[in-house]
């Protein structure tokens, strides 16, 4: 009789551990390198400047809110939310800001789109889009306007993408619906009459959307964690974000489509969700 042939296990759980937070956040913010550096290169150094200024802030609001609610702070400051956050925030400003701007963002994306709500995990809004919504309602659309991420930064935003796809940190659902809407829908338009709508590139090149498509509708606590319901809610900020551009008062209006999206999200997930089976027989 041969002898029984012996294999190696591994202690339980054998399921593989998903990355952790500080990882994905990691991961995130590298992914936003290339667009950055491109920013970088055609409007100058404000960009970091703004960014040094929101990170700043950010730290120390997400400091003081985990004081104030009695949480540790070494595991929440370490995890990179809250630079991912102003970082976010702060590619959406005017790279020759005054610091105040930072400050005010982040006090809305941090200490109330954050934590108020619970801390990471538990937003209903965007924390990101929260802040740019708070400093263009209080100071205007100067705060944000002037800075047009043309073609190649869109690019930029695109590599990103690509990578966090293929590490499969995000979803191509809601990317797809945001820029797929936006080009069907502005096609047709453009097609009847150039001389009064801009081209579909047009469109996803100037403003936020490609950069709000990789990195914003991706979020899975604000967004949509369905397949289907993560198309939706790309296709609903691609739809509301060109209503805001044509009848609005704001020349580009995806923080606000964002978070309009965002209240819808939970209602999206309910009425997309996988039919559990058995579900709806009678007893």
């Amino acid at each position: 009789m041969s002898a029984t042939r012996q294999f190696e296990a591994a202690p339980s759980p054998s399921l593989r551990l998903a990355r952790s937070v500080r990882a994905t956040m990691g991961l995130v913010l590298l992914a936003l390198v290339p667009g950055t550096a491109l920013m970088v290169g055609f409007f100058g150094p404000g960009v970091l400047v703004q960014i040094g200024w929101a990170v700043l802030f950010a730290l120390v609001f997400e400091a003081t809110m985990l004081a104030l609610r009695g949480a540790p702070l070494r595991p929440f400051l370490s995890d990179l939310s809250a630079p991912l956050t102003a970082v976010l925030f702060a590619l959406f400003m005017t790279p020759g800001a005054p610091w105040w701007v930072a400050a005010v963002g982040m006090g809305a994306a941090i200490v109330v789109a954050k934590q108020m709500y619970g801390g990471l995990g538990y937003s209903l809004f965007n924390p990101a889009m929260a802040g740019v919504a708070a400093v263009v309602l209080v100071f205007g659309d100067e705060s944000t306007r002037g800075v047009e991420p043309g073609g190649w930064v869109a690019l930029g935003w695109l590599a990103g993408g690509a990578l966090l796809l293929r590490l499969k940190v995000v979803s191509w659902q809601a990317p797809a619906g945001l820029l797929g809407t936006a080009a069907l829908v502005t096609l047709p338009l453009w097609l009847m009459a150039p001389e009064r709508h801009a081209s579909p590139l047009a469109h996803l090149a100037e403003g936020w959307l490609v950069l709000a498509a990789v990195f914003i509708v991706t979020d899975t606590v604000s967004g949509c964690t369905t397949p289907r319901g993560r198309l939706l809610f790309g296709v609903g900020v691609a739809l509301l974000t060109l209503a805001i551009r044509r009848w609005g008062a704001f020349p580009d209006g995806v923080a606000f489509a964002v978070l309009l999206m965002n209240c819808v999200a939970p209602w999206l997930d309910l009425n997309t969700r996988p039919r559990i089976l058995g579900e709806g027989r009678a007893p």
